[in-house]
C-alpha cells in the first residue's frame, strides 16, 4: 500500500491559473511565464546532498510576515515525518525545486503556494500522507493574493501590481508540478490515473444545491447525448441550463462539483458564464485525464459571484474553451461552504480504487 498526497484549496478563479508544467497565464498579466534557466540541471541528487537545505529552514529564515522562498537554482527537501504542521502565514514561493521524499509525512498551510520552479512529491510510504492546505491570511482574512516574479519572468505581470492569483492559490507559473500519488505495481497498463488533482470534500457548513443532470440543458451547440452523458464537447460548445438556484447574494454558491471522464492529456478550460453562452464567466476548471472515456471521476472548482446581481435561480452556461476533448459531463451541482471551511482535494484515491479492482479481476 502507498500513502497520500492531498491538497485544500478555495480559489476565486475570476483569476485563471494553468497549470501542471504548462506556462500559467492569469488575467492582468502581459506574457506567458517561461522556465527558469537558473532551475537548467536541477535534479533530485541536488536536493538530497549534504546542503541543509531543508523546507524547514526555510521557513525559519522567511521572518515574520515575510514570503518563504526557495531560490532558483537550489532546492530544499521535507524532512518532516512525524504528522506535524509546517505553517506558511506569508506564503511559499518555489523559484527553486521542493522536493517531497517518501519518508515525508506533514501538512502544509501557507496563505497561497507559488511554483515557478519544480514541486516534485514521491510517492509517500505505507501510512504516510502530505497534505497542502491553503489558509486564510491571519491578519487579512481571505483578500486576493499576488507575487512577484523572478526576474526572468517581470515582463509577464505589471510591476505596479505584480502577478495576481485570487484567494488561498495554489499557482505554478511556468514551473513544473511533478506529483506521483501513487505507484503502478500491478504492470497492468489500465490507464489508470496516477492522481486525482480534485476529488472530494470534507468539512461541516456544506450547502448543496440541486444536482443538475448533464443532459438537462435548454439549448445547447455542438455537444452530443449519448446514455444521459454529454459528449463530443469541444472547444467552443456550449450547454445552456435554465432555472439554476445559485443562492442568495447573503448566501450564493461558491462552488461547483462535477463528475466528468476525459481520454485524452490536452489541456482545455470548462467555462462557467451567468446566462448564456457570451455571458460573464464567473469560474473556471482545468478537467485532466481520467485515464479513460469510461473512467468518471468527481471534481470541484471555486466561482465567484460577487457583484452578481443574484435573484436565488439563473441561467447558467457550460462553454469549452482552448482544445478538443473537453470532457464526457454526467452531472454538475452548485454548492456552498462557509468561509472559513477548507475544501479538501484527495490525491491518489480513486486511482488505488481503480489498481485494486484490476488485481481482484486478476485473481
Amino acid at each position: 500500500a502507498t500513502g497520500m498526497v492531498t491538497m485544500s484549496r478555495f480559489l476565486s478563479l475570476t483569476t485563471l491559473l494553468l497549470l501542471l508544467g504548462r506556462s500559467a497565464v492569469v488575467s492582468g498579466m502581459g506574457a506567458d511565464f517561461s522556465p527558469l534557466s537558473c532551475n537548467a540541471g536541477l535534479s533530485v541528487s541536488d536536493c538530497v546532498a549534504a546542503t541543509g537545505l531543508t523546507l524547514s529552514s526555510v521557513l525559519e529564515a522567511s521572518g515574520n510576515g515575510t514570503e518563504a522562498k526557495i531560490p532558483c537554482g537550489m532546492c530544499a527537501t521535507v524532512t518532516v515525518s512525524d504528522g506535524s504542521t509546517l505553517t506558511f502565514p506569508s506564503g511559499l514561493n518555489v523559484e527553486g525545486m521542493l522536493y517531497v521524499p517518501p519518508s515525508a509525512n506533514l501538512t502544509i498551510e501557507a496563505t497561497r503556494v507559488v511554483v515557478q520552479g519544480i514541486l516534485k512529491v514521491d510517492p509517500p510510504a505505507e501510512g504516510n500522507t502530505l497534505r497542502f492546505s491553503m489558509i486564510n491570511d491571519p491578519d487579512g482574512g481571505a483578500a486576493p493574493e499576488s507575487f512577484v516574479p523572478h526576474p526572468e519572468n517581470a515582463e509577464a505581470c505589471d510591476p505596479a501590481t505584480g502577478c495576481p492569483i485570487g484567494k488561498r492559490a495554489f499557482a505554478v507559473a511556468g514551473g513544473v508540478l511533478d506529483v506521483v500519488g501513487t505507484v503502478d505495481t500491478t504492470g497492468a497498463g489500465s490507464g489508470c490515473p496516477g492522481y486525482v488533482p480534485l476529488l472530494s470534500v470534507s468539512g461541516s457548513g456544506e450547502s448543496i444545491f440541486d444536482r443538475i443532470e448533464g443532459e438537462d440543458h435548454e439549448a445547447s451547440e455542438g455537444v452530443t447525448t449519448t446514455d444521459s452523458v454529454v459528449g463530443y464537447f469541444d472547444s467552443g460548445d456550449w450547454m445552456t441550463y435554465h432555472d439554476v438556484d445559485l443562492g442568495t447574494d447573503a448566501a450564493s454558491a461558491n462552488s461547483i462539483r462535477i463528475h466528468y471522464s476525459k481520454g485524452t492529456t490536452s489541456s482545455p478550460l470548462l467555462e462557467v458564464r451567468l446566462g448564456g453562452p457570451d455571458g460573464a464567466i464567473v469560474g473556471a476548471f482545468e478537467p485532466t485525464s481520467t485515464g479513460s472515456w469510461g473512467t468518471y471521476v468527481t471534481a470541484e472548482f471555486a466561482i465567484d459571484l460577487e457583484g452578481h446581481d443574484l435573484s436565488g435561480i439563473q441561467n447558467v452556461t457550460l462553454r469549452g474553451f482552448g482544445s478538443r476533448g473537453i470532457m464526457n459531463l454526467d452531472w454538475w451541482e452548485p454548492v456552498r461552504y462557509e468561509a472559513n471551511l477548507e475544501t479538501h482535494l484527495e490525491v491518489g484515491t480513486e486511482a488505488a480504487e481503480c489498481w485494486e479492482s484490476i488485481v481482484a479481476r486478476r485473481g
